[in-house]
């Protein structure tokens, strides 16, 4: 009895360790996205490579899920790495403010459009319990291009003919208001009735959303191939850039409309976002936060990358030109501190690999990541 008592024991410790290796692993994939009124130009979202040893997107041993967001780096119950992100275009203008559904986004890019406004993209590796999402608006080139680098499902409420253009070049997937799922969108009445402009009022419910899709043809969810080794992050639980200054706060403005300020909260680690309105000599101050919900959005990482922008030539409504495949500056704040970066980027379909001056790939904070897009001649300041 000794015997075999020993022998179940040993079974039983081989099946652990086997166990403990299949789910120790994390996998993931590739794939894309676009629609409305606006410019051209480029843009994706960049990966950088940990200075450790071991691999900066494998949990740690003590995680309490095995899998990994790719678009965070977060330790996930669910393994979601080889979904198509969704990619959805928010209305950023202040008489639309506060956006609903934002504070369970990954990631957030926000840029220019005519006028002095600006976008917010933002992307979602899983958007089932989201709910309320919006307002909802049009998109540009570039957010198409944004979109197509991380292989993802735009869902946007027309856009410029430019944009369409592109739209049918990468061949993305996508939910338009005007367009292929215009059904899963609706105008909410209750701002309607308080007064807000209609281009204010659209937004859909995620659910509906999913069940559309889910029931739709055509909709490949899944990437093709390794999603990591062309669309995704690294990451590092601690991404305080070596030798960086204080960036307690990050100002970046956009235009003389809209300037976004960042404010590192020592107690969370995190960065909390306040939007800057100037609007016919009066200046306007709101919080970033989530209508549904009353929290503040917050990311660890702060990306600013600058680049050309500029009016297209002939355009009758100012729509903007916005140099994304290349090389230029930028900076990278996390855990209160930043540095001055490099970014390039080889094609459309590639993200932006970033480096330190000296060339060394950076590696994000394991967290949610912000990045603005402004042009050259904007400053970055920071306190």
């Amino acid at each position: 009895m000794k015997q075999l008592f020993c022998l179940l024991l040993a079974v039983a410790v081989v099946l652990s360790l086997s166990a403990c290796w299949k789910n120790g692993k994390a996998e993931s994939a590739s794939s894309a996205v676009p629609d409305e009124s606006g410019s051209e130009a480029a843009s994706e979202a960049a990966s950088e490579v940990s200075s450790e040893a071991s691999d900066p997107l494998e949990p740690e041993a003590d995680a309490e899920y095995a899998y990994v967001n790719p678009l965070t780096g977060e330790a996930t119950e669910t393994d979601r790495s080889n979904n198509r992100p969704y990619a959805v275009m928010l209305n950023s203008l202040r008489k639309a403010m506060p956006q609903s559904g934002n504070a369970q986004a990954d990631l957030y890019y926000e840029v220019p459009e005519e006028g002095g406004i600006t976008r917010i993209m933002a992307i979602y590796q899983d958007i089932t319990d989201v709910g309320k999402l919006g307002s909802i608006r049009s998109t540009r080139p570039y957010f198409v291009y944004l979109a197509y680098a991380l292989d993802s499902i735009l869902i946007h409420a027309g856009g410029s003919s430019a944009a369409y253009d592109v739209l049918d070049q990468t061949a993305l997937y996508e939910v338009d208001s005007m367009g292929a799922g215009s059904d899963v969108f609706y105008r909410d009445q209750a701002r309607l009735n308080a007064g807000y402009a209609t281009e204010h009022t659209l937004y859909l419910d995620t659910s509906t959303l999913l069940d559309w899709i889910n029931t739709s043809s055509g909709y490949d969810l899944s990437h093709d191939g390794d999603y990591l080794s062309t669309h995704g992050h690294t990451f590092v639980e601690d991404g305080t850039p070596e030798g960086g200054a204080s960036a307690a706060t990050v100002t970046v403005p956009f235009s003389g409309y809209k300037t976004d300020i960042f404010t590192y909260q020592e107690d969370t680690g995190l960065y909390t976002i306040t939007d800057v309105y100037t609007e016919s000599g009066t200046t306007y101050t709101l919080d970033y936060v989530d209508e549904q919900t009353g929290e503040a959005i917050t990311v660890t990482n702060v990306i600013v990358i600058q680049t050309a922008i500029s009016e297209i030539a002939g355009d009758a409504y100012g729509r903007l030109d916005v140099t994304l495949v290349g090389s230029g500056q930028g900076y990278y704040a996390c855990n209160g501190q930043y540095i001055p970066i490099l970014w390039s980027k080889d094609g459309y379909s590639d993200n932006f690999t970033l480096t330190t001056t000296q060339g060394e790939e950076i590696s994000l904070g394991v967290g949610k990541s912000y990045i603005s897009i402004v042009s050259t001649d904007k400053k970055i300041s920071f306190t």
